[in-house]
């Protein structure tokens, strides 16, 4: 009798409850690997002047075709974040890592979340990072996060507004880095994207 009332009552509360659903989408596979690419750069795992590994060795890494990765990485190129160049000494290269809100929103299914929701997420996420950098990061990633922290502040002094999202989230970056925790960071990555997609729209 006991769990019955439970039941009623809880279908009584949803009734005053409204559904959230989002729209389902069918992410495109090569957006997927434009959505790894964009993690990785933004994140620092890879910098600008690096060299991507080959094409075949990205598609064995993301398993999917090479003519997925090739259209993943002509994507990026196009948007000028990425150079090709034939021959010996060529390859795939980073050239920025300002990558185009446009693409920030590739490989997340969720639905648009409010700018409120997004900070909401953000604190719990970045105070936990920030917990474990401290315990796990070295001399040289509190060193890095140090000199973000002094272009932070002249960005700041200069209003320059995009050069202070810019090294904001380059410093929040580096204390995902340093915390050494792959999921967490991952998770403040995507709430930055869609921070940067609300206030770039």
């Amino acid at each position: 009798m006991q769990e019955t009332n439970f039941s009623h009552d809880t279908a009584r509360g949803l009734q005053n409850t409204p559904l959230r659903f989002y729209p389902v989408e069918l992410t495109r596979a090569h957006e997927e690997v434009i959505a790894q690419l964009v993690y990785a750069i933004r994140s620092g795992q890879i910098a600008v002047g690096d060299r991507l590994p080959t094409i075949e060795d990205l598609a064995k890494m993301t398993a999917v075709s090479k003519p997925v990765i090739g259209e993943a990485v002509k994507v990026l190129r196009e948007q000028g974040v990425l150079e090709t160049k034939r021959g010996v000494q060529g390859g795939v290269t980073v050239i920025s890592d300002t990558v185009p809100t446009s693409l920030l929103r590739l490989g997340s299914n969720w639905r648009k979340a409010t700018l409120t929701e997004l900070v909401e997420a953000r604190r719990p996420i970045e105070l936990e990072l920030a917990l474990l950098a401290g315990e796990r990061g070295t001399e040289s990633e509190f060193i890095s996060m140090h000199e973000s922290l002094v272009r932070l502040r002249q960005a700041h002094a200069e209003d320059s507004r995009g050069s202070f999202f810019r090294f904001d989230h380059l410093f929040h970056y580096q204390i995902g880095r340093a915390a050494k925790s792959e999921k967490l960071a991952h998770d403040q990555h995507q709430i930055l994207n869609e921070v940067t997609v609300i206030l770039y729209k």
